[in-house]
């Protein structure tokens, strides 16, 4: 038995599945402050970083658990 392509999953993904998965309910707000000093300028990068990194994770998580159920019924129908 062979898997099917990641590809073909992926082709299974409309806009709106994309939408959701990116999570946008879980998206940080950030207050700035002006004038921003280098070290304000610092802290925001960090912080910023620090948030893509969490939401890229959460999308990963998000679309393999995605991936794992889309196979799961693969398999089933087989």
């Amino acid at each position: 038995m062979e898997l099917p392509s990641f590809e073909e999953f992926l082709a299974t993904l409309s806009p709106e599945d994309y939408t959701d998965l990116s999570g946008k309910e879980d998206l940080v707000m950030f207050r700035v402050k002006t004038p921003l000093t280098d070290e304000d300028l610092n802290v925001l990068i960090q912080e910023l970083t620090s948030a893509v990194a969490v939401a890229s994770g959460r999308f990963s998580i998000k679309l393999l658990r995605r991936y794992h159920s889309w196979l799961s019924q693969y398999f089933t129908e087989l």
